[in-house]
């Protein structure tokens, strides 16, 4: 995997810059962010660039404003291949809409 492909800012949807979960198209969009940002992860581990500063998986999820809650390791190999990320809504609009 090629650092141009590893990096959010050249190659991800930062096009999208409204929310509109209405939207297959924004929805799939997210959704494929979010396991590219799992595999970015991985490459994060095996090239000792973890930390927000160094690494460069944070920004697949956090762009829609999401944050990594929880990282799925392969006990075989310690190997990183799934995550469980959460959606953070701001306090105010979840008050207002009564959906989260």
């Amino acid at each position: 995997m090629s650092f141009e492909s590893q990096s959010f800012n050249l190659s991800g949807p930062s096009h999208l810059t409204t929310i509109n979960w209405g939207s297959p198209y924004y929805r799939s969009s997210v959704m494929a962010s979010l396991v590219n940002g799992v595999y970015v992860l991985e490459h994060d581990r095996q090239e000792n660039r973890l930390g927000n500063q160094k690494g460069l998986a944070s920004p697949w999820w956090e762009f829609f404003n999401f944050q990594l809650h929880n990282v799925i390791v392969d006990p075989a190999d310690s190997s990183f291949f799934g995550a469980v990320f959460e959606l953070k809504v701001p306090p105010l609009y979840s008050k207002i809409c009564g959906c989260f």
